[in-house]
């Protein structure tokens, strides 16, 4: 997924066009939660549930230095009340090729994954 940005800024920036084209570079799937975990359960053969949890539990819970639990948290409310729930077609205009799904990309980087997984 970082490699599609990248390949998406380096097209970007080699286009002959100047216009100050804005590009909204995403999947070509928008996942919720659900699908995310199911994902990671798939490629890692460890079962993994999604259990939402309000916004003011969050931050207690997690085991990071200040800002960033409260900013996770205020990140995933948004992802859970469909913000980020559109997909762009900018990826492949840029680049010819269609992004890399959630899935590959954790079977790609998620350490400890079985080999043939």
């Amino acid at each position: 997924m970082r490699d599609d940005v990248a390949a998406a800024i380096a097209a970007a920036a080699a286009r002959a066009d100047t216009s100050n084209t804005l590009y909204t570079i995403t999947g070509d799937r928008a996942l919720g939660f659900d699908e995310i975990a199911a994902c990671y359960g798939e490629v890692t053969t460890r079962p993994l549930r999604y259990r939402p949890c309000c916004l003011g539990d969050a931050p207690a819970s997690a085991r990071l230095d200040e800002p960033w639990p409260k900013a996770f948290a205020t990140l995933c409310s948004s992802i859970a009340e469909g913000r980020y729930a559109s997909t762009s077609s900018d990826f492949t205009a840029l680049t010819g090729k269609a992004p890399e799904s959630f899935r590959d990309f954790l079977g790609r980087t998620v350490p400890g994954r079985p080999a043939n997984g």
